[in-house]
């Protein structure tokens, strides 16, 4: 009996251990999934808050439904009335990138235009929809509201007014994206003509002062509607284009060079060129002035030839014997000099006066031939007068005078060229 009781005892123990380390277990798989279903939770909030992020966003930018500005655009008639009221029209250009070709006297600008004005007739054609809330709420008011149509398309259907834009001096033009015209709730029409690369050809390049010229660049829009379109800047883009220029950072990248100024100017004015002229014109110019980046021309080309034109009168540091050694190097200056020369005349056109790196390298080939020619003379008069003390003479003169009235007559040379063109 007392060994059954044993027995029961021990098993009773074991049973209550055994339960225990069940329960044990389950507690902690219990707080795993409490853990993982956190995450999840976690997770799903953080979605939903994007998701009705994204929804709100949705809803703020909610426009007019497709439909309804396809039956506002079959209404559409500004294209087919007259211009009977002067219309202030505001122009915004946003240049992306300008490549300057100096070799053919052309500026190529890749830009975006946009030009708004306000549209009477739009808000008298958008009543006719005002059963419909999104324009019966926001007819009149700036808010935001609009329908957007492809640009040319509706020029085409007569839609919208058409400006007659053009431009003077374009070369070419490629537009390289879809160009749109949006009409606001407000009554204001916006044009935007995204991506489009013009050409222009500029006759008024100054290259005197090259490699350290400034040049300044023009693009001037009018507008063939006489009398009734009148070009202006928004007080918002005036203030970012003086915030532009005290800042020097205008975002236009133009390879090779700097870009210093930006100024838009708009006139209304007559026709200068007609006499007695009593129609007024309106257009719009925008003059960019850039700084070329004269460093890789300072390395390359003009410490090259100077050093170049100094080691040609090195040759009266050789003897006056060795005429062979001295012949030698003053050929190789000036092929060198040769060579750089036509490197340099591939960046610029044929043109009828000089520039500051014309000047250097005129009086290298001067300077370089001078030291040939002296060399020359000095070897023949001591081969004649059996006696070098001339030529003792002149290398040590040419020594020190040779590379001191090349920098003097480069000087005087820069400024005849930039203060007296030839």
């Amino acid at each position: 009996m007392l060994i059954k009781a044993d027995y029961n005892q021990q098993m009773c123990v074991s049973s209550w251990g055994t339960d225990y380390s069940a329960i044990k277990l389950f507690v902690l798989e219990l707080g795993f999934m409490k853990k993982l279903l956190g995450i999840v939770v976690l997770c799903l909030l953080l979605l939903s808050t994007l998701f009705f992020s994204a929804s709100a966003d949705v809803m703020g930018k909610k426009n007019i439904p497709i439909t309804l500005c396809d039956q506002i655009y079959k209404k559409l008639y500004f294209g087919n009335e007259d211009f009977s009221e002067k219309i202030d029209l505001y122009s915004k250009y946003v240049f992306e990138t300008i490549k300057i070709d100096e070799k053919n006297n052309t500026f190529s600008a890749l830009l975006d235009r946009h030009f708004s004005y306000f549209e009477p007739l739009a808000l008298d054609l958008l009543k006719d929809f005002d059963e419909y809330d999104v324009i019966k709420n926001n007819l009149g008011k700036e808010s935001g509201m609009f329908c957007k149509y492809d640009l040319n398309t509706s020029l085409k259907d007569g839609r919208f007014r058409n400006f007659q834009f053009y431009y003077n001096n374009i070369k070419s033009l490629e537009s390289n994206s879809k160009n749109w015209i949006k009409i606001y709730t407000s009554g204001w029409v916006i044009y935007s003509y995204y991506d489009e690369s013009y050409t222009f050809i500029n006759n008024n390049f100054d290259f005197r002062k090259f490699p350290f010229d400034n040049q300044k660049l023009s693009i001037a829009q009018f507008t063939d509607i006489e009398n009734f379109v009148e070009f202006f800047i928004s007080k918002s883009h005036k203030n970012k284009i003086l915030k532009m220029n005290n800042e020097k950072n205008f975002n236009i990248i133009v390879p090779g060079w700097e870009v210093q100024l930006l100024e838009v100017e708009t006139i209304f004015s007559t026709e200068l060129w007609k006499a007695d002229d009593p129609d007024f014109v309106g257009f719009i110019e925008t003059f960019i002035n850039v700084k070329r980046n004269n460093f890789s021309y300072i390395v390359k080309y003009g410490f090259p030839t100077i050093f170049i034109v100094l080691i040609s009168w090195g040759v009266f540091w050789i003897s006056p014997q060795d005429i062979k050694t001295r012949a030698e190097l003053s050929i190789i200056s000036l092929l060198s000099l040769i060579a750089f020369n036509l490197v340099i005349n591939e960046k610029l056109p044929d043109l009828n006066y000089l520039t500051l790196l014309d000047g250097l390298v005129l009086t290298s080939y001067l300077f370089a031939g001078a030291a040939t020619i002296l060399s020359i003379v000095g070897n023949v008069y001591t081969r004649k007068t059996k006696n070098n003390k001339f030529s003792i003479v002149l290398d040590k003169r040419a020594r020190i005078w040779g590379p001191v009235s090349y920098i003097i007559i480069n000087i005087v040379f820069a400024y005849i060229i930039i203060n007296y063109p030839l």
